[in-house]
């Protein structure tokens, strides 16, 4: 979970709106260093384009995407070959 914090914190730092991030591109990002977590299965995200979203939400939606597909690994597919979560 710290690591879609600290990209949260990453991402504000190099941002010039300090008080939004972009969420879709945001949440790509936390998956994609979630893909070893929950391998063999591979992880897809389906959104927009992009959404502005206030920081301190983008991290709290973040925490839960976190959760959600780190579960879904672990006890959808416990032994699965390959699923899509």
């Amino acid at each position: 979970m710290s690591a879609a914090v600290g990209r949260a914190y990453g991402r504000l730092a190099y941002n010039a709106d300090y008080e939004n991030i972009g969420l879709v591109s945001y949440l790509r990002e936390v998956i994609n260093d979630l893909e070893t977590s929950v391998a063999p299965c591979t992880v897809q995200l389906e959104a927009p384009e992009e959404i502005q979203f206030a920081a301190d939400r983008a991290i709290l939606v973040a925490l839960v995407v976190n959760e959600l597909v780190l579960n879904a690994g672990k006890y959808a597919y416990p032994a699965s070959n390959e699923e899509m979560i």
